[in-house]
């Protein structure tokens, strides 16, 4: 029979002092941009912010062959998404209509022309369209050669 010897590992203090309250999210926005009033949390927020004032575009797409650049990650990351990524998250939910769309907008639009809604408008004659697209074409057809 072999004896057994028992380590007692001492543990740290674990209580919590309830006299301190939680910390909580801060406001404060230390980096201010030198070109304008804008401010931000983050220094590399303000990198980013700063490369519109200056026009330079150092975050480039990692897509080979694809030769986009951008001011801000946040610009990068949307044309990743829309451009290179093949999801589709957002289904169109009407029956026998098996569509799909990478952003939540389309979808919406989408289902305004399923629903016969007509809601984007245009400002020049008030001819109305259920994509923003076809809007986009309209004006560049009929009222930007008038010009």
């Amino acid at each position: 029979m072999t004896a057994t010897t028992t380590t007692t590992i001492p543990m740290e203090d674990t209580s919590v002092d309830m006299a301190t309250p939680p910390t909580t999210p801060t406001t404060e926005k230390p980096h201010q941009c030198a070109s304008c009033e804008k401010a931000f949390k983050r220094l590399n927020d303000l990198q980013d912010h700063e490369n519109t004032h200056t026009g330079a575009k150092p975050h480039e797409c990692p897509r080979e062959g694809c030769n986009s650049a951008f001011a801000n990650r946040s610009n990068l990351k949307k044309h990743v998404t829309a451009i290179h990524q093949k999801e589709k998250p957002y289904q169109c939910p009407y029956d026998n209509c098996k569509k799909r769309f990478k952003h939540r907008n389309s979808l919406r639009e989408h289902e305004n022309w399923h629903m016969g809604i007509r809601s984007r408008k245009c400002d020049s004659c008030s001819e109305d369209f259920f994509y923003s697209k076809c809007l986009y074409r309209h004006k560049r057809a009929k009222h930007l050669s008038k010009q």
